[in-house]
């Protein structure tokens, strides 16, 4: 059965009002009069197609946008994969044109924000209580990080969208995804309470999917943050977060850990992450998944989602804290993270099986300066013929920012090489 992976994104889906349960005055008569054979043998060759279909699924950044009610992407990212295509394919993972300058809501990180992992060793099998965690229940988990748990609603050219926010300092330092905020013009945060302020994105990471932004507040409950390494296959965990925006703030799930170190192609970068059964949905992405000691231990940023005619629950996704906590320093002092290796072009479609056309051009990019043009398709990298977003990247990902490497580009009936430098992915995200 064909799979391919969405980014879980959170987008203004449609829900459903429940209906009433009115007592009828009075009640239709029963029917008693069964199917004839033919009936019969219709509904069972229809359930006998059904079984044979083959169904595609998808895996989705859960990003909830509000403005049209569909699941819908943020603006696309750079270097992701390809819109999706009617009946499959790959999503791209928003993020802003690259031809845009960095947005006024950016603000310049600096001080000591931060957060510990404080690790609980896993007990031995007849472990003594002396000394030792005990685990939490959910409602005592719930209770516990819930004020830590905030909604962030983002805004830009493609609308209103929301997500989910996990607050580590008490001065209004803001873990989310990076597929939430990138390119919006304005981020408003809302905390459990119901208190809104405006926030301003201080530094993101479209490799990992993670950012920080702060608001001006104190006296805010940061969260408890665990060892994922310690995380094993059936471990409890707890979600909590706003599924479909923020109607539904602080919604909680629950479910085991289904795997480690899952690797998946997500909005064409190979990511590893935390597999869970926890149910998320979009609106969840960038909040907390959550260990049974009260201790986030991943991010949540992706689900698998299926087709029209069938619906996939139970495979989320999170990245990993231990992951996360190596970047935090880099977002806040510098608002990105150093040696990043970016081309700086924005790809589009596949050309007809051949190639990658391109989209667009960063003006602070080698490739800019070497003469890269939109609608230019890329047929090679080093003499390796590309065909998806995720051939270009796992290339690139074995160089260095400042390193070259030989594009093979096709201009109208013209075939002919250009060197391109790598630049470091700061200098693009930050103008």
């Amino acid at each position: 059965m064909p799979k391919s992976i969405y980014l879980a994104n959170e987008t203004d889906a449609g829900t459903e009002t429940p209906q009433g349960f009115d007592t009828p005055t009075a009640l239709p008569p029963p029917v008693s009069k069964a199917p004839g054979r033919a009936v019969q043998w219709l509904l069972l060759g229809l359930l006998v197609i059904v079984l044979q279909a083959g169904v595609s699924l998808s895996v989705y950044a859960i990003f909830f946008n509000g403005s049209n009610g569909t699941d819908a992407p943020a603006p696309p990212l750079q270097e992701q994969a390809p819109p999706r295509p009617p009946g499959g394919g790959l999503w791209r993972t928003p993020a802003p044109p690259e031809e845009v300058p960095p947005s006024p809501q950016v603000a310049q990180g600096g001080g000591d924000a931060t957060f510990h992992i404080v690790d609980v060793p896993r007990p031995s099998p007849a472990p003594s209580m002396g000394g030792i965690r005990r685990p939490l229940t959910v409602p005592q988990i719930a209770e516990r990080v819930t004020p830590s748990v905030v909604s962030v609603v983002s805004t830009s050219s493609s609308g209103t969208g929301s997500g989910t926010g996990i607050i580590f300092t008490p001065d209004g330092y803001i873990l989310t995804n990076a597929h939430v905020v990138t390119g919006a013009w304005g981020i408003q945060v809302i905390l459990h309470d119901g208190a809104d302020y405006e926030a301003v994105l201080i530094g993101s990471d479209a490799t990992l999917d993670i950012a920080v932004i702060k608001i001006e507040a104190v006296g805010l409950t940061p969260a408890e943050f665990g060892n994922s390494d310690n995380l094993l296959p059936g471990d409890p965990v707890v979600v909590i977060g706003n599924p479909l925006g923020v109607e539904f703030q602080g919604t909680v799930t629950t479910g085991v850990i289904s795997a480690v170190h899952r690797s998946l192609v997500v909005g064409g970068r190979t990511m590893q992450l935390l597999q869970t059964s926890a149910s998320v949905n979009p609106g969840n992405s960038g909040g907390p998944l959550i260990n049974e000691y009260g201790q986030v231990v991943g991010v949540i940023n992706a689900k698998i989602m299926g087709d029209a005619a069938r619906s996939i629950e139970g495979l989320g996704f999170a990245i990993p804290v231990t992951a996360v906590h190596g970047i935090i320093g880099d977002l806040v002092h510098t608002g990105f993270v150093p040696g990043r290796p970016r081309l700086g072009v924005t790809i589009d479609l596949t050309f007809r099986g051949t190639g990658l056309l391109v989209q667009s051009v960063h003006p602070n990019s080698d490739a800019h300066r070497k003469g890269l043009l939109a609608d230019d398709i890329i047929l090679a990298v080093n003499g390796t013929p590309v065909f998806t977003v995720v051939d270009v990247n796992n290339i690139i990902g074995e160089f260095k920012p400042g390193e070259s490497l030989t594009f093979t580009i096709q201009r109208g009936s013209r075939t002919f090489d250009l060197d391109f430098e790598l630049v470091d992915g700061g200098v693009l995200d930050r103008g």
